[in-house]
């Protein structure tokens, strides 16, 4: 089997698995929204884990008004952990559709649009590894309706160029090879933590200097 064919054939599982019971999501209009985005580790479950639910915590009580969902995707049921193997395949491949498929990078778009046009005044992302480069792969272009300020906590990153302009607070785990390879850009705060760690207080505090600063 050729390069090629095993880079389409990841290509197409990792748009399906973008794409698979997602759409665009139904929210109501509030001023100022924290919305919590990465890749999909699970095909069914979209609740979010405690420790997320705790970061999303950490910027309502500033007045941030949480989506507590894996958005943009669909799912049932309580969080309950993805097999650490599966879902290590699955963000892969996701990762590496939205790098080099074009066609995965256009479906992301119309996904994340109800959160830009929900939002009247701040907008909060904390982005998880890959959620990073699935926002860049989804913000509005220049001309389209005004969007509000967004400001985004990138923790454990593993994307591309960030997009120029993009107001990006990263946290870097110290123990965190994964991220270390994937992103190069500026970092805020090295935790001490791996890829899957980023929880607690000092993580918490770095949600919450992202809202109190000035936007």
């Amino acid at each position: 089997m050729s390069v090629a064919t095993v880079a389409a054939r990841w290509g197409a599982r990792g748009r399906d698995d973008l794409a698979g019971g997602s759409g665009p999501a139904v929210l109501a209009a509030v001023d100022d929204r924290v919305a919590w985005l990465s890749g999909r580790s699970s095909p069914t479950r979209t609740a979010l884990s405690p420790a997320e639910d705790a970061l999303l915590d950490a910027a309502a009580r500033h007045g941030f008004v949480p989506l507590r969902s894996g958005f943009p995707f669909a799912g049932t049921g309580p969080w309950e952990p993805a097999p650490l193997a599966r879902a290590s395949v699955r963000n892969a491949r996701q990762y590496f559709a939205l790098r080099h498929d074009p066609a995965t990078r256009a479906l992301v778009a119309p996904l994340l649009r109800p959160l830009f046009a929900t939002t009247r005044s701040r907008l909060l992302v904390v982005c998880g590894s890959l959620g990073l480069e699935l926002l860049a792969a989804g913000l509005p272009e220049p001309g389209d309706a005004p969007r509000p300020r967004l400001r985004v906590v990138a923790l454990g990153p593993v994307a591309g160029r960030v997009p120029a302009g993009l107001d990006v607070w990263v946290a870097q785990g110290r123990l965190d090879p994964i991220s270390a390879l994937g992103y190069r850009g500026e970092v805020r705060v090295r935790p001490w933590c791996g890829h899957l760690g980023y929880r607690g207080p000092a993580v918490e505090r770095l949600v919450e200097d992202a809202c109190r600063s000035p936007w």
